[in-house]
């Protein structure tokens, strides 16, 4: 894979997916809000909304992201998703059956590439099989989750969008 540079609406789409996934913490968003208020003359009306949003609930933000204009590259916010998913994996911070349960269920209705989806699919139903002690174990599960997570790192969010 080699990573695109990410348009301003990769980067809202992004922004979108990780909060329903429950993968990314709100001041990252305003962070990133702020920088664009910051870097332009006329900055769109969305991002004013965004930049003052802590408060709201997350179905507020993923609105106002919605309203950020412009349009994404096919498949790359999903592909800084999962890449993402992999930084928090590495470092510990991520529940991983939790956060694959997660995917899986949003794969179908945010439109994910046919071949993650396939992929959330089969490990989401390795994970089933474990944790009913039919097959395998879930730390097997959970290893190749995060060995799948880790073919996205070329297009892990850089320091532009406020994630670190």
């Amino acid at each position: 894979m080699t990573a695109m540079q990410p348009t301003r609406k990769d980067i809202a789409e992004f922004f979108r997916l990780a909060l329903i996934a429950g993968v990314c913490e709100v001041p990252a968003l305003v962070r990133w809000a702020d920088s664009i208020i910051a870097s332009e003359q006329s900055p769109p009306f969305a991002f004013f909304d965004l930049s003052t949003c802590e408060s709201q609930p997350v179905s507020a933000m993923v609105g106002f992201l919605r309203e950020v204009p412009g349009s994404t590259s096919t498949d790359l916010p999903v592909f800084m998703l999962l890449a993402h998913c992999h930084r928090l994996a590495r470092s510990g911070s991520l529940a991983l059956t939790d956060t694959l349960v997660r995917l899986h269920r949003m794969a179908k209705s945010e439109h994910f590439p046919d071949r993650v989806e396939v992929t959330l699919i089969n490990l989401d139903e390795d994970l089933y099989l474990a944790s009913n002690n039919i097959h395998g174990t879930v730390a097997a599960v959970e290893l190749a989750f995060t060995s799948y997570l880790a073919h996205f790192e070329p297009y892990v969010p850089d320091s532009s969008t406020g994630i670190s």
